[in-house]
C-alpha cells in the first residue's frame, strides 16, 4: 500500500513538473512579445504624410504657375514651337495625375491606420493590428518610393520645358501691353488736338498780319489777294479735317479698349493678335490722312508767303 502511494505521488509530481514547464514557456513567450507604441508609429507616418503634402503643394503650385504663364500667351498649338510646348506640358500633367493618385493612396492608408489603432496605446506582434500595420508600412514604403521617382521625372521635365521656352518660344513671341498701347493712342489724340489749336492760333495771327497787305494791294493786285484769301479758307477747312481725324483716332482707341477689356497682354501667337493688327492698320491709315492734311496746310502757307513776299518786293 505504501509503495503504491509513493508511485502515485511520483506521477503527480511529474505532471506538475510538466505543467510548470509549460507555464514557464508561456511566460517566456509573453515576455518576448514585440510591440510598437501607437504614438510613435503615428508620429512617423504623420511626418511622412505632412512632408508628402508639402512637396505636393510646392510641385503643383510651381507647375500651375508655369502652365498659367504659358496659357496667357494664348498660342495656337497647331505647329512648332507651340505644338512641342503643349506636348511637354501634357507629359508633366500625366506625372501630376500619377503623383496625385499615389498621394491619395497614402492619405487613405494613413486614415486606415488612425481607424484601426483608435483607442490603442500600442500594437503588439501577433495581433490583427500588427498585420494591418505591416500592410500600412509596405504601402508607405512602396508609394513614397514611387512618388520620389515621379517627382524626379516631373522636375526633369520642368527644367526641359524652361530651357525649351527660353531657346524656342521667347525669341519668336512678342506682345503688346494693352494698357500701354491704349495710353499711347490717347496721347496721340491729345497731341493732335494740341497741334490743331496751335495751328489755329498761328493762322489767326497770320491773318491779322495779312490784313494790311490785302487792303493795300486789293485794287492793284486783285488776283494775288484773292489767292491769299482762298488759301486761308482752304487752311481753315483743313482744320476741320484735323478734328475729324482726331475723332476717328479716339473712336479706334475706344473700340480697341472695349475688345481687349480684361486682357493685360496680347501675344502675336494668339488669335487676339488680329485685334492688334487691325488697330495698327487703322492707326496707320489715320496717320497717313493726317500727314496729307499737314502737307496741304504747309503748301497753303507757302503759297501765301510767296505771294506776300512778291507783293512786298514791289
Amino acid at each position: 500500500m505504501s509503495g503504491k502511494t509513493n508511485s502515485t505521488q511520483s506521477i503527480v509530481k511529474k505532471q506538475w513538473l510538466f505543467v510548470g514547464y509549460f507555464m514557464i514557456l508561456a511566460f517566456l513567450f509573453n515576455c518576448c512579445s514585440i510591440y510598437y507604441t501607437t504614438s510613435e508609429i503615428d508620429s512617423q507616418l504623420k511626418s511622412s504624410v505632412e512632408s508628402l503634402n508639402s512637396n505636393y503643394r510646392s510641385i503643383t503650385s510651381e507647375f500651375n504657375k508655369m502652365k498659367t504663364e504659358y496659357l496667357k500667351l494664348g498660342c495656337i498649338s497647331e505647329k512648332d514651337p507651340f505644338l512641342t510646348a503643349d506636348q511637354l506640358i501634357s507629359k508633366m500633367e500625366t506625372d501630376i495625375r500619377i503623383i496625385d493618385k499615389i498621394k491619395g493612396e497614402v492619405d487613405k492608408e494613413y486614415g486606415n491606420f488612425i481607424s484601426y489603432t483608435k483607442g490603442k496605446t500600442k500594437i503588439s506582434s501577433g495581433t490583427v493590428e500588427w498585420k494591418k500595420l505591416k500592410t500600412t508600412k509596405k504601402i508607405f514604403k512602396t508609394d513614397l518610393k514611387e512618388l520620389q521617382r515621379h517627382g524626379d521625372a516631373l522636375s526633369k521635365k520642368g527644367i526641359e520645358f524652361n530651357s525649351f521656352a527660353a531657346e524656342k518660344l521667347m525669341p519668336v513671341v512678342k506682345y503688346y501691353v494693352v494698357a500701354d498701347y491704349v495710353n499711347k493712342c490717347n496721347q496721340g489724340v491729345e497731341q493732335i488736338e494740341n497741334n490743331k489749336l496751335a495751328l489755329e492760333n498761328s493762322i489767326k495771327e497770320n491773318e491779322k498780319k495779312a490784313k494790311s497787305i490785302l487792303s493795300r494791294y486789293a485794287k492793284s493786285h486783285p488776283y494775288q489777294v484773292e489767292v491769299i484769301k482762298i488759301e486761308f479758307e482752304k487752311i481753315r477747312k483743313e482744320l476741320i479735317s484735323i478734328d475729324q481725324i482726331r475723332t476717328e483716332l479716339a473712336q479706334i482707341t475706344l473700340s480697341f479698349e472695349k475688345k481687349t477689356r480684361g486682357k493685360n497682354k496680347i501675344y502675336n501667337c494668339s488669335q487676339d493678335w488680329s485685334l492688334v493688327e487691325q488697330v495698327e492698320s487703322d492707326i496707320s491709315r489715320v496717320q497717313n490722312n493726317l500727314k496729307q492734311v499737314e502737307a496741304r496746310i504747309r503748301s497753303g502757307i507757302n503759297s501765301i508767303q510767296l505771294i506776300v513776299t512778291e507783293l512786298s518786293g514791289q
